[in-house]
């Protein structure tokens, strides 16, 4: 009986001992973690606010991109839209120019006698379509063309009434009558290269307007070197010193 209580009280102490031993451990580790967070707790502290800048920067930027993406699907939504309208926009400026071509070429061929010219009516909503597409497109070459095509045709409709203004005042020159028609020329030729992008059968844009596209134009507007001779000869001249067509 004396041996067996003496085991179950060494058991017992030797529980205790080792229960003494774990919390005395634990006590130093919660000691040391205490110490040292209280040695370190500014850079902990510092640490702590990095990360969470982290993570708060991580949703806005994510934010901000599906904002973008949202942005960038609605814009060229519009675009595709501002696009199908451009159709008709150069419908009116291919009539607009063949109508004053007409008449430049009765003036042309009628130099003396001919008195007064019809201008055509300027297209309607002509600059609110361009200006919509050019704020939506991402495409630099048909920003380009699209504000040169503005351009131009706000410089050839003032050319035009001041021609019709030289010729009441009997001051109008051939060279500059030939110079209106190769500017209504270029126009068309931006009509032209504008169209199938128009119709959505091209992404592609050219940069600039060459002599091809420019002597198709002169063809659509039934120019022909043999009534024209001064207007095509400037026209070499312009070709051989390697000029543009836009030089007028």
């Amino acid at each position: 009986l004396g041996y067996i209580v003496r085991f179950h009280l060494t058991r017992v102490i030797l529980y205790e001992v080792i229960e003494l031993n774990i919390w005395l451990t634990l006590d130093c580790i919660i000691c040391s973690l205490y110490s040292f967070l209280e040695k370190w707790q500014t850079l902990a502290a510092a640490m702590i606010a990095l990360y969470a800048a982290y993570n708060a920067n991580k949703l806005i930027a994510t934010q901000i991109r599906q904002t973008k993406d949202l942005e960038d699907k609605k814009i060229e939504g519009l675009h595709t839209a501002y696009r199908a309208s451009l159709v008709l926009t150069l419908t009116k400026i291919s009539r607009y120019c063949q109508e004053n071509s007409k008449n430049l070429k009765v003036l042309h061929q009628n130099n003396s006698e001919v008195h007064n010219i019809n201008i055509a009516e300027f297209p309607d909503t002509l600059d609110t379509v361009i200006e919509r597409l050019i704020s939506t497109s991402q495409n630099k070459n048909l920003t380009d063309l699209l504000a040169s095509l503005i351009r131009n045709l706000q410089i050839f409709d003032s050319r035009m009434h001041s021609l019709k203004d030289d010729i009441a005042n009997g001051s109008m020159t051939t060279w500059w009558l030939e110079t209106v028609i190769r500017q209504c020329v270029y126009i068309h030729s931006i009509y032209g290269l504008l169209m199938k992008y128009a119709r959505f059968e091209d992404e592609n844009v050219p940069d600039h307007i060459d002599w091809s596209a420019y002597e198709n134009s002169l063809r659509n507007l039934c120019y022909h070197e043999n009534e024209f001779e001064d207007l095509f000869s400037e026209i070499g001249r312009l070709k051989l010193r390697g000029k543009v067509p836009d030089r007028y």
